[in-house]
C-alpha cells in the first residue's frame, strides 16, 4: 500500500533537506568508475525494491524540482548519512558527499510497504516524466512556429531547404542530395538535384520508392559525392548566412556531417514536421506528403532529393502563413 501525507504550508519552514535517489546514486558510481565492484553494490543497494519496503530507511518522500519539474523520490538528510554509512562498511570506501542542487516543491510523505507499491510508484514518475517532456516539446515548437512566421515576414533572411536520399539496403551509401533556395523579397525558389555518380547503381523500390530520375523542377546533375557537397557548400555560401528548413531535419544534419560537408552555422533551423504538430497539435509526426495533402499542395516523384526539398520548402511557408 502507498501512503501519502503532503506537507502543509505550516509546515514549510520545518520541511527536511532532501535528497534525490537517483543522484546519490549516479554521483556515487561514477566515483568508483575504475572499481566495477563497489559501484555494483552501490547500484545494487539503490535499486533493488527491497531498500524501499523493507522499513529500515523509515520515511521516503516525492518531490517536484522547480528545475525540471519532473518529480523524484526523495531522503531527509539523516536517512542519507546512515544510506551513506552502511554502504560506506559495504565497500570498506569513503564515499563522496553529495552537494545540493535542488529546491522542492510538492513534497509529501510516502510509505512504501511492497514491491508492487514499489513499481507503482515508479511507473507514477515515468508517466509524469512523460507528461513534462510532453509540454516542454509543445513549447518549444509553438516557439519555433512564431520564430518561423517572424523571419518569413521580416523578408530579411535566405531560406534553404535540404532533403538527402541513401541507399535503403544500406544507408550509408549516399544516393541523391537536393536543395531549395527562396529568396523571400523575390518570392523565387531555385531548386538543385544532384545524383550521385559512384551510386547511381544502387536503386531503392523495396521500402521507399525509386525516384531518382524523375526531379520534376529541372535538370538533374550526376556527379561525383564530392563534386556535389562542393556545389551545396558553394551556394549554402552564398547565401551565407540562411536559415536551414527540413523535414525530420536531424536525419539530413547527421548525414551532412557524415559526407563530410563543412557548412556554417545557419541563423536558425526549422523542421516541418516539428511546426506542422505546433499548428495543428498533433501528438504525431506526420509524413511530408500528409502535411502537403492537408495544405491542398500538388505533388508528385517524393522520394527524389530535389523533390522533397522543393515541397519541404513549399509545406514549409504553407504552414507558417
Amino acid at each position: 500500500m502507498l501512503a501519502r501525507a503532503f506537507l502543509s504550508d505550516s509546515e514549510t519552514e520545518d520541511e527536511p533537506v532532501l535528497y534525490r535517489l537517483d543522484f546519490l546514486e549516479s554521483t556515487w558510481s561514477r566515483a568508483f568508475k575504475a572499481d566495477t565492484t563497489a559501484k555494483k553494490v552501490v547500484v545494487q543497494r539503490l535499486k533493488i525494491p527491497e531498500f524501499y519496503t523493507n522499513g529500515a530507511f523509515g520515511t521516503f518522500y516525492l518531490g517536484t524540482s522547480r528545475k525540471d519539474s519532473l518529480r523524484y523520490i526523495l531522503i531527509s538528510t539523516p536517512t542519507y548519512l546512515r544510506l551513506k554509512k552502511e554502504i560506506e562498511s559495504l565497500i570498506d570506501r569513503v564515499l563522496p558527499p553529495v552537494r545540493l542542487m535542488e529546491a522542492w516543491k510538492d513534497v509529501e510523505k510516502i510509505e512504501i510497504d511492497s514491491r508492487p507499491t514499489y513499481y507503482r510508484v515508479l511507473k507514477d514518475l515515468t508517466r509524469h516524466k512523460k507528461m513534462v517532456e510532453r509540454k516542454e516539446r509543445e513549447r518549444l515548437t509553438l516557439h519555433s512556429l512564431r520564430q518561423a512566421r517572424k523571419f518569413v515576414a521580416q523578408k530579411k533572411y535566405i531560406f534553404f531547404a535540404i532533403d538527402i536520399e541513401s541507399y535503403e539496403a544500406n544507408h550509408t551509401f549516399i544516393t541523391e542530395v537536393g536543395w531549395t533556395i527562396y529568396n523571400p523579397v523575390k518570392g523565387l525558389f531555385v531548386d538543385k538535384h544532384y545524383i550521385v555518380k559512384e551510386n547511381y547503381h544502387l536503386r531503392n523500390g523495396k521500402y521507399v520508392a525509386d525516384n531518382k530520375d524523375r526531379f520534376a523542377f529541372g535538370k538533374s546533375v550526376c556527379t561525383s559525392l564530392l563534386n556535389t557537397v562542393s556545389q551545396l557548400q558553394a551556394d549554402w555560401e552564398m547565401s551565407s548566412p540562411p536559415i536551414l528548413v527540413g523535414h525530420d531535419v536531424k536525419n539530413d544534419l547527421q548525414y551532412l556531417r557524415n559526407m563530410g560537408a563543412k557548412l556554417s552555422d545557419p541563423i536558425e533551423t526549422f523542421d516541418t514536421s516539428s511546426l506542422y504538430m505546433a499548428l495543428t497539435k498533433v501528438e504525431q509526426k506526420r509524413k511530408l506528403s500528409s502535411i502537403l495533402s492537408e495544405f491542398g499542395i500538388e505533388h508528385k516523384y517524393l522520394h527524389n532529393a530535389g523533390n522533397d526539398a522543393h515541397y519541404t520548402m513549399e509545406a514549409f511557408l504553407a504552414i507558417v502563413r
